[in-house]
């Protein structure tokens, strides 16, 4: 299973593969598990097949947002979408002709609004990431520069983003800010390897930590963990002596 998300009772709810077999039980790319590790039989994705599952989180009244290579009846191209707490469809939430992408990520805020990332090639290469509102409506979709995915990417709050960007005509990869209206703001973190940035965290005060395999962050040896300023200069307080020897996620 590729993705974990935990409920408030203790269950853990796991996304993969579909017809993935769990203790002797096949799921459709969906499965939830007790506290004690046995698989609940209340919870079965209906509605819906799956021939994998890329991203799943757990709404504040159990429902669940799930992303990844669905199929829903009189539904094209369904790659995210809204199911109940026991695991009936309920609603998809971005629905585009272009069958090529999935949702590779999806992240909760405290203000209820759900930010989910693409996975995979969408119009033509562009990455996306989508703000929506608490009911599902999309209300700004952030998009910049070629990438094939998107799961480096963090709400910077008042609907700001910031996110991994790359281009085949740039070297490297940035960490960059978008405004509210999806504008670029511009690079604050440039990554001198091509597979850049792969994390992003917010932090208090605007700070930002960022993990990949670069070596170097705005032309200052860094090995793949950094925090940044709000400004994106790199903060030479938070020493990680000689860094890590592989990309902490």
């Amino acid at each position: 299973f590729a993705v974990i998300a935990v409920q408030s009772d203790g269950k853990a709810v796991f996304g993969g593969a579909g017809g993935t077999i769990v203790n002797g039980v096949s799921v459709n790319g969906l499965v939830r598990l007790t506290a004690a590790g046995v698989v609940d039989p209340s919870f079965a994705l209906a509605g819906v097949s799956a021939s994998s599952v890329s991203s799943v989180a757990v709404l504040p009244d159990g429902r669940m947002l799930v992303g990844g290579y669905l199929t829903v009846p009189n539904v094209t191209t369904a790659r995210f979408g809204r199911i109940s707490a026991t695991g009936s469809w309920e609603a998809a939430l971005l629905s585009y002709t272009d069958s090529s992408y999935s949702i590779g990520k999806i992240v909760l805020p405290s203000d209820g609004k759900i930010w989910a990332g693409a996975f995979g090639s969408l119009d033509s290469g562009s990455f996306a990431v989508w703000r929506l509102s608490p009911l599902g409506i999309i209300e700004q979709r952030f998009t910049a520069y070629s990438a094939n995915a998107t799961w480096a990417f963090a709400p910077a709050g008042d609907d700001r983003l910031i996110a991994e960007m790359r281009s085949g005509t740039n070297p490297g990869q940035s960490a960059a800010r978008f405004a509210a209206n999806g504008t670029l703001d511009g690079p604050i973190a440039q990554t001198e390897i091509s597979t850049g940035v792969q994390t992003v965290v917010t932090a208090p005060g605007g700070m930002l930590y960022v993990a990949g395999e670069f070596t170097r962050i705005n032309g200052a040896p860094q090995r793949r963990l950094a925090r940044l300023n709000a400004d994106g200069s790199l903060d030479a307080t938070f020493a990680v002596g000689s860094g890590f020897d592989r990309t902490p996620e």
